[in-house]
This record gives C-alpha cells, sequence and structure tokens, in this order.
C-alpha cells in the first residue's frame, strides 16, 4: 500500500516537471518515458524498487544502478536530462558531468526569453559504459539538454547539405560599383534602439565594400534602394551596371525594377532555391551577424543595441579586412586612397561625453557616463549610449577609457538564463 502511494506522489511530481517546462519554452519532451524526480541538496534523490524491478526505459541512459548489501533493494540515482528536439547541441550547465573539457569560443546559443550566452567549453559526458561526446557546457543553463539532432546525426560522416559553389580565380567585375549583390535580412527577434527590423545589406563585388541600412518594414526598401543609387552616383562618380539580388518576391517589386529600367540598371536574380548565386552577399551578412552577436556578448550591452553592434561591425571591417586579390581594405579600393584608423575604439568601452547640449550650471556635471556604440554615416563623429538620459547621441567631445572594464558589465549584471 506504502509503495503505491509513493508511485502516485512520484507521478504528480512528474506532471509538475512536465508543466514547469512545457512553459520554459522548450519543446517535444520525452517525459512519459521516465519518472520525473525532485532534486534535493544535490539536485538527486534516491528511489527504493523492489528486486525484480530492475528494467527502466532507453531513454534514461544516464540511470545508474547500485546494490546495496541488502539484497531486496536496489539504490537508482538519477541525474535529469531534458529530450529536446529543437535543441542542435548536447548542452549543460554542470561542468562537474563533464571530462576532457577544451576551452574554445564556439559561438552563441539564444534561449526562448531573448538571452543570449557564449559558448566557451565543450567536453566529453561519460555515464557507465556509454559515452556522449562534445557537450556544450553553458554556464547558468538551468537545465541538462540532450539533443535528438544531434544523437540522429553521430553515425553520419557528414550532415547532408547544398553544394558550394567554387570559388571563382576572377573576379566578376574589373572595377568598382560595376556589380551590386544586395539581400534583405530579417525580422529581428527585437527591435533596434529606433524601432527597426530589417537590415539590409548592399556589397561592391570588385572591392568587397559592404553598406547596411536599418529598416522598419520591408516597403521601405525601394526608396532605400533609390536613395542609395543616387548618392553613391554622385559621391563616387560612378554607375552601377548590374544589381544581383535572391529571388524573393521582395526584390521583385514594381517600382524597384521600373526604377531600374529607367536608369539602366540590369537586375540579375539568383534560380529558386539556389541561394549560394548570391552567396558573396549571404556570406558578408552571417559575418556581420555573428560579429555584432559576439560584440553584444562580450561587451554585455542590451540586445536593442543590436543594429548599432552591426553598423560598426561593417564599418571596421570596411576599414581592416584585406582583400587578398589586391592585398588593399575595401575602404582603399572603393575611395582610392588610405585612411588613419588610430580614432577606431572598442565596441561598449567606458567614455564621458562633455555635456554641452544641456544647462548644466556652474555646479552641473560637465560629463556623463556613457558607452560606445560605433561612428556616425553623416558626421565626423562617435555614437555613444547616455544611459542616464537613453538616448544615442553624437559628438566628438568625448574621452574614452578603455583600459576599465566593458562599460555595461560594469552597469549591468549577466543575463539569467
Amino acid at each position: 500500500m506504502e509503495r503505491i502511494k509513493e508511485h502516485e506522489r512520484l507521478k504528480d511530481v512528474g506532471t509538475k516537471h512536465k508543466e514547469r517546462n512545457k512553459n520554459s519554452g522548450y519543446k517535444n519532451y520525452c517525459w512519459e518515458d521516465f519518472i520525473a524526480f525532485q532534486e534535493s541538496k544535490n539536485h538527486r534523490r534516491t528511489l527504493l524498487l523492489p528486486k525484480n524491478q530492475k528494467t527502466m526505459s532507453s531513454e534514461c541512459n544516464n540511470i545508474k544502478l547500485a546494490i546495496q548489501n541488502d539484497k531486496s533493494k536496489i539504490v537508482v540515482q538519477i541525474c535529469l536530462w531534458c529530450v529536446d528536439s529543437g535543441c542542435s547541441k548536447h548542452m549543460t550547465g554542470n561542468i562537474k558531468l563533464l571530462i576532457n573539457i577544451v576551452w574554445k569560443f564556439l559561438g552563441t546559443v539564444c534561449f526562448g526569453n531573448d538571452h543570449i550566452a557564449a559558448i566557451l567549453r565543450y567536453g566529453d559526458l561519460k555515464w557507465g559504459n556509454i559515452t556522449i561526446t562534445r557537450v556544450y557546457f553553458i554556464e547558468g543553463l538551468g537545465h541538462n539538454l540532450f539533443s535528438v539532432g544531434q544523437f540522429c546525426d553521430a553515425d553520419l560522416e557528414e550532415k547532408e547539405k547544398r553544394a558550394s559553389h567554387p570559388p571563382k580565380p576572377v573576379l566578376n567585375s574589373k572595377q568598382r560599383l560595376h556589380l551590386l549583390y544586395m539581400v534583405l535580412c530579417g525580422p529581428m527577434r527585437v527591435a533596434s534602439i529606433n524601432g527597426k527590423w530589417y537590415v539590409l545589406v548592399i556589397v561592391d563585388d570588385y572591392s568587397r565594400y559592404t553598406w547596411v541600412y536599418f529598416l522598419r518594414i520591408k516597403d521601405e526598401m525601394p526608396e532605400v534602394i533609390k536613395n542609395f543609387l543616387k548618392k553613391i552616383y554622385v559621391r563616387l562618380q560612378a554607375s552601377v551596371i548590374i544589381v544581383r539580388t535572391d529571388n524573393r518576391t521582395k526584390f521583385k517589386n514594381h517600382f524597384v525594377n521600373e526604377y531600374f529600367d529607367i536608369v539602366g540598371i540590369t537586375h540579375e536574380t539568383s534560380a529558386a532555391k539556389i541561394p549560394q548565386q548570391n552567396g558573396v552577399v549571404e556570406r558578408r551578412n552571417r559575418t556581420l551577424v555573428e560579429a555584432a552577436r559576439t560584440m553584444l556578448i562580450f561587451s554585455h550591452a542590451p540586445l536593442f543595441l543590436w543594429a548599432e553592434a552591426i553598423a560598426t561591425a561593417c564599418y571596421t571591417q570596411n576599414r581592416s579586412i584585406i582583400h587578398r586579390s589586391f592585398n588593399k581594405t575595401p575602404y582603399e579600393l572603393i575611395q582610392g586612397r588610405k585612411l588613419d584608423i588610430s580614432y577606431l575604439h572598442v565596441f561598449g568601452a567606458l567614455c564621458y561625453p562633455k555635456n554641452d547640449r544641456e544647462d548644466i550650471g556652474k555646479l552641473g556635471a560637465k560629463g556623463d557616463i556613457s558607452f560606445f556604440i560605433g561612428y556616425s554615416a553623416n558626421f565626423v563623429a562617435y555614437r555613444v549610449y547616455n544611459q542616464r538620459t537613453r538616448k544615442i547621441m553624437e559628438t566628438m567631445n568625448v574621452t574614452f577609457d578603455e583600459l576599465s572594464a566593458m562599460a555595461f558589465e560594469q552597469n549591468s549584471s549577466r543575463p539569467g538564463l
């Protein structure tokens, strides 16, 4: 009778675990295959089973059986793992479970509550005679996640993927602005501080110089493209010959194509479901997003500054990445001159702009504590985020303190996962 009551109590606990994790954003759990247990001080507890009940579900590979001296009882120790079909890799927040730990930055992971964490370590998980390789350690993760996808692909030499096009030994263009690639990315999961959701990326094939524009809605794109083509012609005194985009409907716009016909620009699109033909801008877009994500994580900046991070990544890459065909930066190729990069600073660095826009009086503070977030697109000025006013300002009257820790790290706590 007592065993029946204990079993019913554990079923109720398992139901509560199921409901709690269903609401936390995880997908497709296999809770029916095993009984969830409440965790005590060490996040473990034991269950006494009859002698003849020695088998459990194969899903619980992490169960350790220890037969005590008392032959009538078996002690079962359980470390809870969530079987998740939406998780791309095995993950744990308990470093003590891993062996053969390797320190390496492997990118980032985004959770259902929009928090982002860096993957800095991975190792192997050994449980009895079973070894699970390449388990990522995510600091602060409150659950152990078993990836169905990684488990299914473990025996494959390589995941099936689309064949990439071989690199061309000769560039398509022999002069700047002869061919431009364009792609629209979005919507992002969080709106920028200015309410933008999309980013339009444009790459010059000859120099690999990149421009980025941020949009609130997709319908703004035709006007943005027309204004860009007009300004770039005036600034560089060169005409755009070809514009290449993907085959999606957002670029098959009547107004855009009508403008291309008027100014004599040829509009080329990639074949359906073959984005590799527009791979130059697709790869650049991915590079910018990954760089921005890393900058936001290591500066502990809020996510609504993602547009500022992408713009800063684009600005610095145009002036630092060397084009292997010419041994020059994209800026040198597009502008025809070298530049001084001594004014560049670290994203998220602590800075003190002069408070010259307010009536501060004789005894008021002459400067505010702010965070460096980029460079002005229209003026020779820095862009800084003032946490007191929660506004972005552009100024040259600013003092940097890059020897201190990141400004956002000093003024905000680590996001909870």
